[in-house]
């Protein structure tokens, strides 16, 4: 009504509220959406897929680790190389070669492969992966079927990312 200023007059506002109620029950997906606001609050929380520590308590080899994946200057993958040494397990070597071939450094990617054989730790697919993946992107086909075929005499079993 164009009398009320401030409230809509009694009849008006009735006539609102039946229509809601309508609506409510006439739309299909109103049970369903119903069903589905009464059962959220019993759903189990969704489980943390990043670390909720801060970097102070990860320690500061992880912070360099997270550093290096965010390298994008060959200068900086070098730095952080250093201050990462020596590299304890296959996956921190991975990271590593991902890093050069990230910056396009294909001599220091393919010598961390060595680097890490004389280490005492073997290379598994994600590290022959990785190299692939960089032949690939420079368009070098020969190495990449180099590395393909070295894979299963190293005892690697080539996966779908290999090919």
């Amino acid at each position: 009504c164009m009398t009320c200023a401030w409230t809509m007059c009694s009849p008006l506002r009735a006539a609102r509220r039946a229509s809601s109620r309508l609506a409510a029950v006439t739309t299909p997906r109103a049970p369903i959406l119903a069903g589905l606001r009464s059962a959220q609050p019993s759903l189990p929380p969704l489980p943390r897929l990043l670390s909720t520590q801060p970097r102070s308590q990860r320690g500061e080899r992880g912070a360099l680790f997270a550093e290096l994946k965010r390298c994008r200057r060959r200068e900086d993958v070098a730095r952080l190389e250093a201050r990462l040494q020596p590299l304890r397990d296959t996956k921190e070597w991975n990271q590593l070669i991902s890093a050069h071939a990230r910056v396009g450094d294909r001599r220091h990617a393919f010598g961390i492969l060595d680097e890490m054989r004389q280490a005492g730790c073997e290379p598994d697919v994600f590290s022959y992966s990785i190299l692939i993946n960089l032949c690939a992107r420079s368009k070098d086909w020969k190495t990449a079927v180099s590395l393909l075929r070295e894979m299963p005499n190293a005892g690697v079993q080539p996966n779908v990312i290999s090919y």
